[in-house]
């Protein structure tokens, strides 16, 4: 099965305490070189950076994979050490404004962006509804060009649970074409953001017990493993999150758009 990756933090360096105590290992594996050795993305095509940001359209879809690890102000470095600093791999915020101005809306009418951490998750906002202070660069970085370029949907992990949003333009929901029900959105006037970081893992689900209501959110989902599939044609991009178990689907909406 084809499948296209996108980078987190624990691709940035080893992880095992072998290699975390081996200087020359950690300065093999350093800087996502793991990473951008083993996969192949079309960076080369699209004129992005190794695995790190990329895209490619596939039907109705322009699809864009970019790093919310590196290469912008304020991003992690994701290092485990003071000496080594990862990423540089280049001016990604340019490459990605240039990469959006480039789409041909008539070909490819949805734009779905994927990056690692979540721009909009219960876990990376306050009580008050601000995001909390490690996660400004994030939003400052990338939802300014997703607005402009008007992005349909921005995809996440990193948290281990499944979180579904309204639309949302700078921290506000945007509720023009929702239905009463919440699972149409019609000509939804701002990206969709969605977390999907349940698909299984030892380490288990996110604690959500502390976590504060926000506007923006529909629903989340901490105790199941799922998995989320898309369908779309070039009215309709149909969302369903997939009980792991049995198969059973746990969330559904659709987002409509005129042709």
């Amino acid at each position: 099965v084809p499948y296209m990756t996108t980078v987190g933090n624990h691709e940035a360096e080893c992880y095992s305490p072998v290699c975390l105590y081996s200087p020359e290992k950690q300065a093999q594996l350093s800087n996502y070189s793991a990473y951008n050795t083993r996969f192949r993305m079309p960076s080369t095509d699209s004129n992005g950076a190794h695995n790190m940001w990329y895209s490619w359209s596939h039907g109705p879809v322009h699809f864009i994979s970019v790093s919310s690890e590196s290469d912008y102000d304020g991003a992690p470095t994701n290092n485990k050490g003071t000496q080594v600093k990862n990423g540089h791999f280049g001016n990604q915020l340019a490459w990605l404004d240039a990469d959006l101005a480039r789409v041909n809306r008539t070909n490819t009418p949805w734009v779905i962006v994927g990056l690692h951490r979540p721009l909009y998750g219960l876990k990376v906002f306050k009580a008050n509804g601000e995001p909390k202070t490690k996660h400004e660069a994030l939003l400052d970085a990338f939802e300014p060009v997703f607005l402009k370029y008007k992005v349909d949907a921005v995809v996440s992990g990193h948290q281990h649970a499944y979180e579904r949003h309204f639309p949302v333009a700078h921290n506000e929901p945007v509720l023009a074409g929702v239905s009463a029900d919440k699972t149409i959105y019609e000509s939804p006037q701002a990206p969709v953001y969605i977390v999907s970081g349940s698909c299984g893992s030892t380490d288990g689900h996110e604690p959500y017990d502390d976590v504060p209501a926000q506007t923006w959110n529909v629903l989340y989902d901490n105790v199941h493993f799922g998995i989320s599939t898309l369908k779309a044609n070039r009215t309709a991009l149909e969302w369903t999150f997939v009980h792991s178990a049995d198969g059973v689907p746990l969330d559904w909406f659709v987002m409509k758009k005129e042709g």
